[in-house]
C-alpha cells in the first residue's frame, strides 16, 4: 500500500514539473513571437546657409595693366603712306569668379572718376604707369602725366592716346578657354549689370594696340646722330621713349556685386516680408 502511494507521488511530481517545462518553454516561444519593435535614434536639426562669396583675381588692386614687357611696336623701319601698327588681343586682365551658391549681380566700371563723370563708359582714358625706382617692377602710384607740348619726344597727351589704345573684352563662363562674350542686363534703376550664375567667372580681357605713326607726324629722316640710310624718324624716337619710361599702361577698375537669385528656388514653401 504505502509503494503504490509513493508510484503515485511520484507520477505526480514528475507531470508538475513536465507541465511546468512546457510552460516556460511556451512562454519563451510567445514572449518571442508577440514582442514589440523598438527604435531609438538621436540627431541635431539644421538649415543651411546659401554661401555668398565673390573671388577676385587680379595682380594688382584697384588697377587693370598690360606690362610692356609683353609688348613692343612694330619693329618695320619707316615707309612713306604706311602706317607701323601692331596689336595683341584677348589679354586678361583680371577675373571675378562667384564661389557662392546664389545668382551675382555684378556692376562693373572701368576708369576713373573723369571717365565715369556721365556714367560708365566703355573706352576708358588709357593710364601710363612708371617703374619703381632701380627696379624693373610697375609703379601703379606713378601715373605718367602727359601735357600738350612735350620735348624730347616725350608724346603728348593726344598722341599717347592715338599711340597706346586698349579695348574692353568682357566675357563669362566656366573657364576662359569656353566664355562667351558678356551680355548685361539693366535693373529698376537703369543702371546694367552683368549676371553670375554660380560656379561662373566674369573675364575682362583688352585687346591693345601700339599705333607707331600718326597724322601729322614729321617723316623726315632725323640724321643728328643716325645714319640716313636707317630712315629714322620722330615717330620712332616717340615709340623709343615709352619703351623706356612706361612701365605697364592700364585702366583704374571697380565693382559691386550683389544678390541675384534666393535659395530654395520654388523646392519649398516660403515667405518672404520686408519692414520699414
Amino acid at each position: 500500500m504505502k509503494e503504490q502511494k509513493k508510484s503515485t507521488s511520484k507520477v505526480i511530481v514528475r507531470s508538475a514539473l513536465i507541465l511546468l517545462l512546457l510552460t516556460l518553454i511556451s512562454g519563451c516561444f510567445l514572449g518571442s513571437t508577440f514582442a514589440r519593435y523598438v527604435s531609438k535614434g538621436e540627431g541635431d536639426l539644421s538649415a543651411g546657409v546659401a554661401e555668398w562669396k565673390i573671388t577676385e583675381t587680379n595682380s594688382g588692386a584697384d588697377t587693370a595693366a598690360v606690362k610692356l614687357e609683353n609688348f613692343s611696336p612694330n619693329m618695320a623701319e619707316f615707309e612713306s603712306g604706311k602706317v607701323r601698327k601692331r596689336e595683341m588681343n584677348d589679354v586678361l586682365l583680371f577675373s571675378l569668379k562667384n564661389d557662392g551658391d546664389v545668382q551675382a549681380n555684378v556692376y562693373l566700371t572701368l576708369g576713373d572718376e573723369t571717365d565715369n563723370a556721365d556714367g560708365a563708359t566703355t573706352t576708358p582714358t588709357v593710364k601710363a604707369y612708371g617703374y619703381v625706382t632701380g627696379t624693373d617692377e610697375v609703379n601703379k602710384d606713378d601715373v605718367i602725366a602727359f601735357g600738350d607740348s612735350e620735348p624730347d619726344y616725350k608724346p603728348t597727351k593726344t598722341e599717347f592716346a592715338q599711340i597706346i589704345t586698349m579695348t574692353p573684352d568682357i566675357r563669362t563662363g566656366t573657364a576662359l578657354d569656353n566664355a562667351q562674350t558678356a551680355t548685361t542686363s539693366t535693373d529698376t534703376d537703369s543702371k546694367t549689370y552683368y549676371a553670375l550664375a554660380p560656379g561662373q567667372t566674369l573675364y575682362v580681357l583688352v585687346d591693345v594696340a601700339w599705333t607707331t605713326d600718326l597724322t601729322g607726324d614729321n617723316t623726315t629722316a632725323i640724321t643728328d646722330g643716325y645714319p640716313s640710310e636707317m630712315n629714322i624718324v620722330e615717330a620712332d624716337l616717340r615709340d623709343t621713349w615709352i619703351g623706356e619710361n612706361v612701365a605697364a599702361v592700364g585702366w583704374e577698375y571697380s565693382w559691386v556685386a550683389l544678390q541675384g537669385s534666393e535659395l530654395p528656388d520654388g523646392a519649398y514653401s516660403t515667405q518672404e516680408s520686408t519692414s520699414p
